[in-house]
Parts: structure tokens; C-alpha cells; sequence
């Protein structure tokens, strides 16, 4: 698992993550697209184009396995 914090990445394979999600993400989490390998948790005042800029990861950096 990786987790992006403002501009940092963080490995799991490096150093520990905890999420701490709340009933509603969990949801969100469990309905989300076999192919869709992002979720973004955001403030409300925050811009979309602020938002998509942010989730613009390569894909390499992600590492996610294919179906």
C-alpha cells in the first residue's frame, strides 16, 4: 500500500501506514471499480482542479497489479 500526503509518497513496504476510515469511506472503499486503484480524501473548500492535480500520480509510482 501507498499513501501520498501532500507531495510525499509513503511505501508500506518502508515504513507502517494506518488508515483510519470512517463508516462512509469504508463504503465508498467497498463499492469502488475493480480497476479504479485511487481514493482521495479531500477538505471541502478544496478546488477540483486543485483535487485532480493532486490524484495525478504515474501510474509507475502506484504499482498497482493488473486484472
Amino acid at each position: 500500500m501507498k499513501v501520498k500526503i501532500h507531495n510525499t509518497i509513503y511505501d508500506s513496504t518502508e515504513t507502517p501506514i494506518l488508515l483510519l476510515l470512517s463508516k462512509e469511506e469504508i463504503v465508498y472503499m467497498q463499492n469502488m471499480a475493480d480497476n479504479n486503484h485511487k481514493y482521495c480524501s479531500f477538505p471541502d473548500d478544496m478546488k477540483d482542479e486543485d483535487i485532480d492535480e493532486f490524484m495525478d500520480v504515474d501510474d509507475r509510482v502506484i504499482g498497482y497489479v493488473q486484472y
